[in-house]
């Protein structure tokens, strides 16, 4: 009979109290217990952001004014000698501290990086926190070298670390390189190696640093952090946090400036019936392609435009795809008849603008109904 599997009831589960005050993080909202990868491109200061964070954590002190759980540190430093180490650590720290500790080799993951990692976690049982620089130097076998089985070889590999990293209760970092080519729309992409590094990690830190700057965004995800990104600024010895956005911040940035312009061309207008198309051109708007500025204003409503009490209703008239605009202000800002407008090329039909009201419902184009979803999922996709 296997040993791998232990059924957990969902009985036990919801009736058995479980001790949620352990602290679950070494560095509060940045590093928790479990696997991290630290990504980011050589020489961009990966080394001593996480040589910073060991004397934190070593020491007690806050990080980037994060709350750290003093412990002891083991730093495997696989790619430094010992005079480049004592050079940073006497910049970094006025005095050493007693719970950091330096390794400068260490097995592969397949020829007993585990075992000696447990033998010393014995002896020091304080350690609670190790910091591997970089991964690829403990990586086994032929791990990197071919494209064979690369997801495999990457699951496999990190699937042990995680799961013993679970079994101690401790934090493993593992400092790793990011690709040559970037992908700012995810930059879970831009982290060498297969899909399976990320996917196998509790916790992603990819520091994107463009060579020439100082400046740096440090881009923070996982399962037990919340989702934010970190301006840095690297004023040697150390980083600096510049400013922490939320995930909410970060949504609201990606919201292309141009809706905001037609929010106000609306509340001017009152109504507005057009396309896409149309509509960038009345705003002066030449950035953006008309297919995604129509995806926008669909994804981005309840953002922009349902605060402002614009309603939004989509069909298709005389092979265009139309959208009108609606704005509802208070009752004592109702518009008068001059106050309406439309696209002058408005497509000629008898229907064109009409929107439904409980007096008008033979065109279904409530904002609420699906009919009306559908159609504005259809023109996210129309051609201009």
């Amino acid at each position: 009979m296997s040993h791998d599997m232990k059924l957990i009831s969902a009985e036990d589960l919801f009736f058995q109290p479980l001790d949620h005050s352990r602290s679950k993080h070494i560095v509060d909202g940045l590093i928790p217990l479990g696997l991290t990868i630290l990504a980011g491109a050589p020489k961009s200061g990966k080394s001593w952001m996480m040589l910073d964070i060991a004397l934190a954590v070593s020491s007690g002190r806050p990080f980037f004014g994060k709350e750290t759980k003093q412990c002891g540190v083991l730093y495997c430093a696989l790619e430094d000698t010992e005079e480049r180490l004592q050079a940073r650590l006497l910049d970094l720290a006025e005095a050493p501290s007693e719970h950091l500790h330096f390794v400068k080799t260490c097995p592969k993951t397949d020829a007993g990086f585990q075992t000696s990692l447990r033998e010393i976690l014995e002896q020091n049982p304080t350690i609670k926190l190790v910091i591997v620089d970089t991964l690829q130097k403990i990586r086994g076998g032929d791990s990197g070298k071919s494209s064979v089985n690369q997801y495999e070889r990457d699951d496999g590999e990190l699937s042990k670390l995680k799961k013993f990293a679970d079994r101690y209760g401790i934090a493993i970092v593992l400092v790793h390189h990011l690709r040559k080519m970037k992908d700012r729309t995810d930059p879970l992409n831009e982290i060498s190696g297969s899909s399976a590094i990320s996917g196998t990690a509790d916790t992603i830190l990819v520091l994107q640093k463009d060579r020439s700057s100082p400046n740096a965004k440090l881009v923070i995800t996982g399962r037990d952090v919340q989702q934010r990104e970190m301006i840095l600024r690297f004023a040697h010895p150390r980083w600096e946090l510049v400013q922490e956005k939320t995930e909410e911040e970060i949504a609201k940035e990606r919201i292309p400036d141009c809706l905001y312009r037609v929010v106000e061309h609306i509340k001017q207008c009152y109504k507005w019936t057009g396309t896409a198309s149309e509509l960038l051109e009345e705003i002066d708007e030449k950035e953006m392609a008309a297919n995604a500025f129509s995806a926008s204003i669909t994804k981005f409503y309840y953002e922009v435009f349902a605060p402002e009490g614009i309603k939004i209703s989509s069909r298709r008239s005389a092979g265009r795809r139309e959208r009108t605009f609606i704005y509802a202000p208070p009752q004592e800002d109702k518009p008068t008849k001059d106050d309406i407008c439309t696209s002058e090329n408005d497509g000629g039909d008898g229907h064109d603008g009409d929107i439904n009201t409980a007096e008008n419902t033979s065109s279904s184009s409530s904002l609420t109904s699906l009919d009306d979803l559908n159609g504005l999922l259809e023109g996210m996709f129309e051609m201009p």
